[in-house]
């Protein structure tokens, strides 16, 4: 059934807003509506599955399934607006001209590692209160 796409946002915070701001400020804002495009259409299909109930004419605004009493909107955005904060410049270190690469998965070879990296310090250390270690994973 239809739905008004603002019914999947994610929860407002302080760690959505930031987290956000924190893409923003990394990648191009081509890479951060990817990764915007990332939560909507994942949060989508949880919605088409039942996973999540969303608000619509169909759907009383009160009523929750087991699963959105679980699903934690805030640290799903989060991860998806942090995703691939590891293509920043600002991430990336300077290797000099003509020193071998390493083939090892490391921060210097690997953008998932130093975005995962940047995204962990950022839901342990940068937020007040930090996430969890459970919600950090």
């Amino acid at each position: 059934p239809p739905f008004d796409i603002a019914a999947l946002d994610p929860t407002p915070s302080d760690a959505t807003q930031r987290a956000l701001e924190l893409a923003q400020q990394l990648v191009e804002p081509s890479i951060v509506n990817h990764m915007i495009r990332t939560y909507y259409f994942a949060m989508a299909i949880n919605a088409w599955k039942g996973k999540i109930k969303i608000k619509s004419h169909l759907i009383d605004d009160n009523e929750k399934s087991d699963e959105e009493e679980e699903f934690d909107r805030e640290a799903f955005w989060v991860a998806c607006v942090l995703h691939d904060i590891g293509v920043s410049d600002e991430l990336t270190p300077t290797i000099a001209e003509g020193e071998p690469v390493s083939e090892e998965i490391t921060p210097e070879t690997n953008f998932e590692v130093r975005g995962g990296t940047r995204a962990h310090a950022f839901v342990t250390q940068d937020l007040t209160p930090p996430f969890s270690q459970k919600r950090a994973g």
